[in-house]
């Protein structure tokens, strides 16, 4: 199997208070708010990808209404590398309803509302994953409204943390056997150490490129790991992968997004966008992302390198989410 090398976990300089925060993780109490799963899994999806366009960024209707005093940023464009944004940010009415029910919970258990985790594999555990958000220097170029988000969620982009780990399956997630000790308690899962400790609202969850056996094994601990983090207030988004690591069927995906419409979440398709990426985004070995450290989106070359779009378009999912559960 190839996996990818990770940047170390960002280590916290003292816990939090623990008892205080353990407490937080166990809403036995609470009514459930994972929806019934009833729809079965589609065939998938073995079509050729397009190829690869021109990246290219088609604005919205310009706004011909009266400026105000303080000048506004610029819609965010609605198409990205010719994708509609809506193929790629995938938040339908029900999702939008039940992560604001999530979010409800979460606040009632002390969730913070200013952080995110990420749970995944070494496309994740690494700083080249949104960490420039949060030391600088970037350019947001036309995208400069997401701003907010960045402002938002500040301090979490540099955290790498206790549940993104070279080679992770989503089985793991809930393994305590994947916990580092220095930082987890006995017996504590990565995703439950990283809860305990960074205290999040949001949850990317960036799996199935270390999944490559039994697709319905897969279905199986994904939805596991989801109920989980459902049930203690916190938004799980899911996110596609661009690799076919586990089979040119691209079975995983099609797991990955056919949960994300039965229990109602935030699902960020980048395997959408991927096709329109050099290489699909990925080096030589045809799983990691190709990188781009400038986080410069007025320079065309941030649409050719796999983390150039990953980390935009992670960001935008964030956005997205920010929009409906904040307060």
């Amino acid at each position: 199997m190839m996996l990818a090398a990770c940047s170390q976990a960002t280590r916290p300089a003292s816990p939090p208070d623990l008892a205080a925060i353990e407490q937080t993780t166990r809403p036995a109490a609470l009514p459930s708010l994972v929806p019934s799963v009833t729809s079965t899994i589609p065939p998938v999806d073995t079509a050729t990808p397009a190829a690869t366009p021109t990246p290219s960024a088609t604005l919205a209707p310009a706004d011909t209404s009266t400026p105000s005093a303080t000048p506004r940023p610029s819609p965010t464009p609605v198409r990205l590398s010719g994708v509609p944004l809506e193929h790629i940010l995938v938040l339908p009415e029900a999702a939008r309803q039940h992560i604001q029910q999530i979010a409800d919970r979460g606040r009632a258990l002390g969730r913070d509302a200013n952080a995110f985790a990420r749970v995944g594999g070494s496309v994740a555990a690494t700083i080249h994953f949104m960490g420039r958000f949060d030391t600088g220097p970037y350019d947001l170029g036309p995208y400069a409204d997401l701003q907010s988000t960045i402002d938002y969620f500040a301090g979490s982009f540099g955290r790498v943390g206790q549940a993104a780990k070279r080679g992770l399956t989503a089985n793991g997630t809930l393994d305590p056997v994947w916990s580092d000790p220095e930082f987890c308690l006995p017996n504590e899962a990565p995703v439950d150490c990283e809860i305990r400790l960074q205290n999040p609202s949001v949850i990317i969850v960036v799996l199935g490129t270390n999944d490559i056996g039994n697709g319905q094994k897969f279905e199986e601990d994904l939805h596991d790991l989801l109920a989980h983090i459902v049930e203690q207030g916190i938004v799980p988004v899911l996110a596609t992968k661009s690799d076919r690591f586990e089979g040119s069927d691209n079975r995983n995906n099609t797991i990955i997004r056919q949960m994300a419409a039965d229990l109602q979440l935030p699902l960020w398709d980048f395997d959408r966008i991927a096709g329109t990426i050099p290489g699909r985004g990925m080096g030589a070995d045809n799983v990691h992302l190709t990188l781009y450290d400038q986080y410069d989106y007025t320079d065309e070359t941030a649409f050719e390198r796999g983390y150039g779009v990953y980390n935009l378009t992670a960001l935008m999912m964030l956005d997205a989410v920010r929009q409906v559960i904040a307060p």
